[in-house]
């Protein structure tokens, strides 16, 4: 026999997956173009390669926005 504590606990359970169902998935801003040569990028990656990748990290971590 369920008591008050388990009707409550089906209550939430059943409220969770109605929320989880029914909520709106922002997906996430492709890129056209890498973030630092601008040139074309694949499946829409915001860098072209691992290279460019790493001279944007670089350049914002030691560049301008330090000064």
């Amino acid at each position: 026999m369920a008591d008050i504590a388990d009707s409550a606990n089906d209550i939430s359970q059943l409220e969770i997956e109605s929320i989880l169902k029914n909520r709106v998935v922002e997906k996430p801003a492709y890129h056209q173009v890498c973030r630092y040569c601008k040139k074309s990028t694949p499946d829409g990656y915001p860098f072209c390669d691992s290279d460019c990748r790493d001279d944007f990290e670089r350049l914002n971590k030691y560049g301008a926005n330090n000064a």
